[in-house]
């Protein structure tokens, strides 16, 4: 069978993380050939250098939704191709993908990784140009396309909610979590639990409003203004870089906060922290969550979307109200003097992802969907 995956991107934040460790695992399996679709930049080269196939739509990334000719484009790959499968990421690769599997009678299946227009935005702000825009024409049309789907994947539960709400039928809508490769040499490394006395705390993310990236910081300014021994590490890239950057030095948190940028080696900055933190505003299913989990990090994060389906409170991490930088520095500071709680958590933690999360549970999942499919057709 041909798996084709419809992503626009040019960057690698957790949709694409998604991706590329789908197709890794599936190519694994005797029959599958997985093909992504539209991806430029760094998230080509990294498809490139673990073997995936790749069809680039263009020369760098853009919009779908503003380019004609990419539709054009896209349809003829599809053509060519002709998979088994079309699964789309991202609500515009959702809608042209459904239009182009209805007119070529193959089966589309997007996967809804969050839905930022119904679950919220960090930002209250929002341009009417934007909603006119998501209203009129991406809402529309995610509903009259809804019925081209064969099944629809939601991520977590919350964001089943969200596509029934929204008006997908829920007996379309199959909930398949998210999954990672459980390796034990990524576990993490025990030495490092407050070395030197300095807590050693981790953010994985795209670094915008969304993320609460400023909530972080200005935790960091309370938890340094109290005299403890700190340091925060945001590892990605993001629109907010720049402001961030300026918030810290306007704290004077420069000793304290550092942005590393985009990491290959996340991994092993998560086997080498102390705690793993998130301030999100709205998630599907976060992997950056999980994969702190697999390393056996203990967790502080907000109640955003799907993160209460991975993190149950006070069992393997803490839970607290998003856009409360009162209620997060709490909890911080909680697992930053309890070296015992931290290892709880974290060995529970990683407990959960061993029973619910794991790479080999998700594509059993899929690989029963697609016998269904392959039956379908065949009879």
């Amino acid at each position: 069978m041909k798996i084709l995956h419809v992503d626009i991107n040019g960057w690698v934040y957790g949709v694409q993380k998604y991706v590329i460790n789908f197709c890794k695992e599936l190519n694994k399996r005797d029959g599958y050939r997985s093909i992504v679709v539209g991806a430029s930049g760094i998230y080509l080269k990294i498809l490139k250098a673990e073997n995936i196939e790749v069809i680039p739509l263009r020369g760098e990334w853009g919009k779908i939704d503003l380019d004609p000719r990419g539709w054009i484009r896209l349809f003829g790959i599809i053509e060519k191709v002709r998979p088994n499968i079309i699964h789309s990421h991202g609500t515009k690769e959702h809608i042209i993908s459904k239009i182009i599997g209805r007119l070529l009678g193959i089966s589309s299946i997007p996967i809804y990784h969050c839905i930022h227009k119904i679950s919220g935005s960090a930002n209250p702000r929002l341009g009417l140009k934007r909603r006119i825009y998501q209203t009129l024409y991406l809402d529309l049309l995610e509903r009259f396309t809804s019925h081209f789907a064969y099944k629809n994947i939601a991520v977590s539960n919350s964001v089943k909610n969200n596509i029934t709400r929204f008006g997908i039928p829920a007996e379309k809508i199959e909930v398949i979590y998210s999954g990672v490769e459980l390796d034990d040499s990524l576990l993490r490394k025990e030495k490092v639990d407050g070395a030197n006395g300095r807590i050693k705390i981790v953010s994985v993310g795209r670094i915008d409003k969304n993320k609460g990236i400023a909530d972080i910081i200005r935790v960091g300014k309370i938890l340094k203004e109290r005299g403890y021994d700190f340091e925060i590490t945001f590892v990605g890239d993001g629109p907010l870089l720049g402001e961030s950057t300026r918030l810290v030095e306007r704290y004077r948190l420069k000793q304290q906060i550092k942005f590393s940028g985009y990491r290959k080696d996340i991994q092993e900055v998560l086997s080498s922290s102390d705690i793993f933190v998130s301030a999100s505003y709205s998630e599907g299913l976060p992997l950056n969550i999980i994969e702190a989990m697999t390393c056996g990090l203990p967790v502080v994060v907000t109640d955003a979307g799907g993160v209460t389906e991975i993190v149950d409170d006070k069992v393997n991490g803490l839970v607290v109200k998003k856009g409360s930088p009162q209620q997060l520095k709490e909890a911080l500071l909680l697992m930053m003097k309890n070296s015992k709680l931290r290892r709880e958590y974290g060995r529970k933690g990683r407990e959960k992802v061993l029973r619910e999360f794991s790479i080999d549970r998700m594509i059993a999942q899929y690989l029963s969907l697609y016998d269904t499919i392959l039956k379908r057709t065949v009879s």
